[in-house]
C-alpha cells in the first residue's frame, strides 16, 4: 500500500494514484491481484505517521527542486524490500512542462501553453509516479530500452499506440521528439508507455513465486528465462552511464536506434519551435521570462541531440556476459557508423545560425550568440575525436576507425573549400580559425595546452547565460554511484591512451603547407585570413 500525501493538490492526486496502480496488471499476470494499491493518508488513525518505516508513502515536498525519487529500505539479511516511499518535489511540474514544450510543441497544440490543462499535466505526473514506483520495487534505470525501437517506428500511429517511446517505463525517454508536424493528427503518440514489455518481464523474473525446492533449482529456472529472453532486443538492459558514455546504446534522454536520424528529426523540430515561439507565447509572457526559459531549453535540447550522436564516435557496445550466453562481451561501433556520426557533427558547424533568431533573443536581455558558444563546444569535441576513437580502434577486429583516419576526415571537411581554392565566407573563416586554435592546444603548441589535460580541454565552456546540466563531453571525473547503478567508469585492462600531440602537430604542419600555397588568394577576405593563420602557426612553432 502506498499512502498518498494529503498535501498534494487534489487535481493531481488522481493521476498520482493511477501511476502507482499502473503496476497492477504486471503482478496480476503472475498471480497477485491488487498487489499495489494507492490510498489517501488516513485521517482517523492516530497511529499513522508517514515518517514511520511501517508505512510506504508518496510524499509531496513544496520545494524548488525539479525532480522526484523513489528510495526503499531493504533487509540486508534477505534482500527483501520492507518499505519504500516516493518523494515528489513541487518543481518537477516545471521540468515536465519544459520537456513537453521543447520536445512536442511542434505537433501538439496543448504543449504550447504557458500553463498546461489538467489532463496534459496529469498524464505527465502519472508517468513520473509510475517511474518512481518502479524504483521502489527494485528496478534500476534501463537506458537501453529505447534503443530497441527503430527511429521511424516513432512516427507510426500503430507502433506508438502499443509501445509509446520506449520498451520500459524505467528508461529516460521522455516525450516523442522524433514526431514531425502532422504526425500528432495522424495518431502518433507523444508519451512513454504506461508500462513496457521489459517491465513486465522484470516483474515476472523478480517476483514470480517458484517452489523449486532449493535456491539452486530456482536459480536454474530464472536463468533459463534470461537465456530465452536474451535474443529479444526489447528485453535488453543497459546500465546508466554517469561519466563520459562508452556504450552509445545506453544513453539518457535518447530515442530510437539511430542517433543521427533521431537527432535530425529533433533538430528540425527545434527550428520549428523556435520560429514559432513568439507567436505561441506572446499573450502569456509579457516580461519575456517564459520565452527565456524555453529558449534555454531549446539550446539545452540541441546539446542533448549532439551528445547522442557524439557517443557513437569511439563507442563500444557492452554486454554483461555469463557462461553460456550467446552475446559478445564487447564490440566496437562499426566504422561506417562512427564516420557518419562525425560527419553529422561537422555538418552542424555550418548550420547553427538558426539558434541566433534575433526576433526571440533580442528581447531576452544580454544574449550574445548561442551559435558561437555551441560551435566552440562542438569544435573542441571534434578535435578531441582522434583520442576518443583510440580504445574502439584497439578493440575492433577489422576495419577500425583509427585516430589517423579520424583526423584525416576532420581535416578534409574543415579545409574542403581551401583545397578547392574557393573564396571563404565568414562562417568558414570562423570555423578554420577555431579549428587551428583548438588543434594548437592538443599539439601543446599553445601555452594552455601545457597546463590542461585533454579531458579538461574537452569540457564545454558555455557562457553562463546558456550553461545547462549537460555538456557535449561530460566531466570525466564525475562521481558514479557504483557498479549497481552504472558501468562505474569501465577501465579497459592493458590499454594506454595514445598521446595525440604528434598527430595534432602533424596536422598543423599540413595546414601550413596548404596555406603557403594560397597566401596570395585572389579574394581579399580569404587572402587576409590565410596570412593571419600562417602568422598564428609561425608563432606556435617558435
Amino acid at each position: 500500500v502506498f499512502y498518498v500525501d494529503n498535501a498534494l493538490p487534489a487535481k493531481w492526486k488522481k493521476y498520482i494514484k493511477l501511476g502507482i496502480e499502473d503496476w497492477q496488471p504486471a503482478f496480476e499476470a503472475i498471480g497477485f491481484k491488487n498487489a499495489i494499491v494507492a490510498r489517501d493518508f488516513p485521517t482517523d488513525d492516530p497511529d499513522f505517521d508517514p515518517d514511520d518505516i511501517r508505512y510506504s508513502c508518496f510524499r509531496y515536498a513544496t520545494t524548488t527542486v525539479a525532480n522526484a525519487m523513489g528510495p526503499s529500505w531493504t533487509d540486508p539479511r534477505s534482500g527483501e524490500i520492507i518499505q519504500a516511499s516516493v518523494y515528489m518535489y513541487h518543481d518537477v511540474l516545471k521540468l515536465l512542462h519544459n520537456w513537453k514544450f521543447v520536445q512536442t510543441a511542434q505537433v501538439d497544440p496543448k504543449a504550447r501553453a504557458a500553463v498546461f490543462d489538467e489532463e496534459t499535466m496529469g498524464a505527465s505526473l502519472r508517468y513520473v509516479a509510475s517511474h518512481e514506483i518502479g524504483h521502489t520495487l527494485g528496478l534500476m534505470h534501463n537506458m537501453r530500452a529505447s534503443y530497441s525501437i527503430p527511429v521511424d517506428s516513432l512516427r507510426s500511429p500503430a507502433f506508438t499506440a502499443k509501445y509509446g517511446t520506449t520498451t520500459s517505463i524505467m528508461d529516460y525517454a521522455r516525450f516523442n521528439y522524433v514526431a514531425q508536424p502532422g504526425d500528432f493528427e495522424r495518431g502518433v503518440r507523444m508519451t512513454p508507455p504506461r508500462f513496457g514489455v521489459y517491465d513486465r518481464f522484470l516483474v515476472k523474473w523478480n517476483y514470480t513465486p517458484l517452489f523449486a525446492g532449493s535456491p539452486e533449482a530456482e536459480y536454474a529456472i530464472t536463468s533459463q528465462w534470461l537465456r530465452e529472453a536474451s535474443a529479444d532486443p526489447a528485453l535488453r538492459y543497459g546500465k546508466q552511464q554517469f561519466s563520459e558514455p562508452l556504450d552509445p546504446r545506453s544513453l539518457s534522454e535518447d530515442l530510437g536506434d539511430d542517433h543521427v536520424r533521431a537527432s535530425e528529426y529533433g533538430i528540425s523540430n527545434l527550428k520549428y519551435v523556435l520560429s514559432h515561439l513568439n507567436a505561441w507565447t506572446e499573450s502569456d509572457d509579457r516580461d519575456y521570462s517564459y520565452r527565456k526559459t524555453i529558449y534555454n531549453g531549446i539550446v539545452n535540447q540541441y546539446f542533448t541531440y549532439l551528445n547522442h550522436v557524439y557517443a557513437d564516435v569511439g563507442g563500444v557496445y557492452l554486454y554483461e556476459k555469463h557462461v553460456g550466453d550467446s552475446v559478445e562481451h564487447y564490440r566496437s561501433v562499426p566504422r561506417e557508423r562512427q564516420v557518419r556520426a562525425l560527419e553529422f557533427l561537422l555538418g552542424q558547424l555550418d548550420d547553427m545560425e538558426w539558434l541566433d533568431d534575433r526576433s526571440v533573443t533580442g528581447n531576452l536581455g544580454l544574449v550574445a550568440s548561442a551559435a558561437d558558444a555551441v560551435c566552440e563546444a562542438v569544435m573542441k569535441a571534434v578535435v578531441a575525436s582522434p583520442s576518443k576513437v583510440g580504445l574502439s580502434a584497439a578493440l575492433a577486429e577489422n576495419d577500425a576507425f583509427t585516430p589517423e583516419a579520424c583526423m584525416s576526415l576532420i581535416y578534409d571537411r574543415i579545409w574542403a573549400p581551401t583545397l578547392r581554392r574557393k573564396a571563404l565566407n565568414l562562417s568558414q573563416i570562423k570555423r578554420q580559425r577555431l579549428f587551428l586554435e583548438t588543434l594548437g592546444k592538443v599539439a601543446a603548441l599553445r601555452e594552455e595546452g601545457n597546463s590542461k589535460s585533454l579531458a579538461a580541454m574537452r569540457r564545454m565552456e558555455v557562457p553562463e547565460a546558456f550553461r545547462t546540466d549537460r555538456s557535449l563531453l561530460p566531466n570525466a571525473s564525475a562521481g558514479c554511484p557504483g557498479p549497481v547503478a552504472g558501468y562505474d567508469d569501465p577501465m579497459p585492462l592493458f590499454y594506454e591512451e595514445r598521446p595525440m600531440e604528434g598527430l595534432a602537430y602533424d596536422c598543423v604542419l599540413k595546414i601550413r603547407r596548404l596555406l603557403e600555397g594560397q597566401r596570395n588568394h585572389p579574394d581579399p577576405q580569404t587572402r587576409l585570413h590565410y596570412r593571419s593563420l600562417l602568422h598564428t602557426i609561425e608563432s606556435y612553432l617558435k
